[in-house]
């Protein structure tokens, strides 16, 4: 099946050989099949394109009128999609990315390999609490941590691991341990923010429920979040790959395994037919930085 394009095609390369076997070499078609698009095209338009005899196709004063409108079209066509095909392969342009701020250090060495592989590429990472709209073009790519089902984003995996409650040895030293989910309501809790950037007011119970919580300490910045546990302010809930470090060091313990979910951390970008080069391969470096340095911890 060929498209009116394709017809047009065919239709201005009889004309600029002046005949349909040349013009069928040229187009890689049969010459029975250039002879038929051609008659196609006659039909479709009403009209008689051009005059053949035996030994030469010429042009009617239609198909004359008709070649000068459809010549610098099917040039322009021509130079649009070397455009196109040339961004699918070049690797140049800017690329911005949001992220959420406990993760923009992790991508330091990712952007250094970048932009030394690739000299007219630039990158641009800004933070951010929140998930943006990567569908708007305002940005080319988002990391974020949580739960996607927008079938507009496409996303991939960077790392699995959890959302649980931490404090510091010392706070739990002077305020206790908490046994049980009941016993929060006796503690300091710090809170952030949920999806809706409002402050949370439920967290949740890995057997799928939730429960109210409340406190004075809220904020929408992880690494605060972070920061106060660790100084010993209160309880908070986080996700493990951006507290990994203080865990490990026993800056952080973790409190109450039955509270909070499983959570991801995904590199998003809006879905669409053909991913210009410098997003591809930002998300494809991003993707094999995670793979050998998992932040979960």
């Amino acid at each position: 099946m060929f498209t009116s394009s394709q017809r047009y095609e065919v239709f201005a390369s009889v004309v600029e050989t002046g005949n349909v076997s040349a013009a069928a070499r040229v187009l890689g078609l049969p010459r029975p099949t250039v002879s038929r698009l051609l008659t196609a095209l006659e039909a479709h338009l009403g009209v008689a394109l051009v005059l053949r005899n035996t030994r030469r196709v010429t042009p009617t004063a239609a198909g004359q009128r008709l070649y000068q409108r459809v010549r610098p079209l099917l040039d322009e066509w021509r130079s649009v999609e070397e455009d196109v095909r040339s961004e699918a392969k070049d690797v140049r342009g800017a690329v911005r990315v949001s992220a959420i701020p406990l993760v923009c250090g992790a991508l330091a060495p990712v952007t250094t390999r970048l932009l030394r592989r690739h000299a007219n590429l630039s990158v641009e990472v800004v933070a951010n609490v929140q998930l943006v709209d990567v569908r708007s073009g305002e940005y080319d790519a988002a990391i974020w941590a949580g739960e996607l089902k927008n079938p507009e984003l496409v996303t991939r995996t960077l790392s699995v691991g959890w959302v649980g409650l931490v404090a510091s040895p010392e706070y739990l030293r002077r305020a206790g341990t908490p046994a049980t989910v009941a016993d929060l309501a006796r503690h300091t809790l710090l809170r952030g923010h949920s999806a809706s950037a409002r402050p949370r007011v439920w967290w949740p119970l890995r057997s799928g429920g939730r429960f109210r919580v409340d406190g004075a300490f809220v904020t929408n910045d992880h690494a605060l979040l972070q920061s106060a546990a660790v100084a010993g302010l209160g309880i908070a809930l986080v996700p493990d790959f951006t507290c990994g470090d203080v865990l490990r060091d026993g800056r952080l313990v973790r409190v109450l395994p039955e509270v909070g979910q499983d959570a991801s951390l995904r590199v998003v970008v809006a879905r669409r037919a053909l991913l210009p080069a410098r997003v591809r391969v930002f998300v494809d470096a991003v993707f094999e930085h995670f793979a050998h340095n998992p932040l979960a911890g």
